[in-house]
């Protein structure tokens, strides 16, 4: 049975820039944890909509 991805990486020079792209063109919610846990963001995407790079 095929596993849906969990997990991928967006590289960017301008954190705010892709963060801002991201929210106005798919609706996501990015929460940064800042540098000390290497600038990483997580994506919240909206209640209730398709969400997912596996297309479900």
């Amino acid at each position: 049975m095929p596993q849906p991805i969990v997990h991928y990486e967006i590289a960017a020079k301008d954190l705010g820039k892709m963060s801002a792209f991201y929210e106005s063109l798919l609706g996501w919610k990015l929460t940064s944890f800042g540098p000390e846990m290497g600038n990483y963001n997580q994506i919240d995407g909206k209640q209730g909509a398709v969400f997912g790079i596996d297309g479900k």
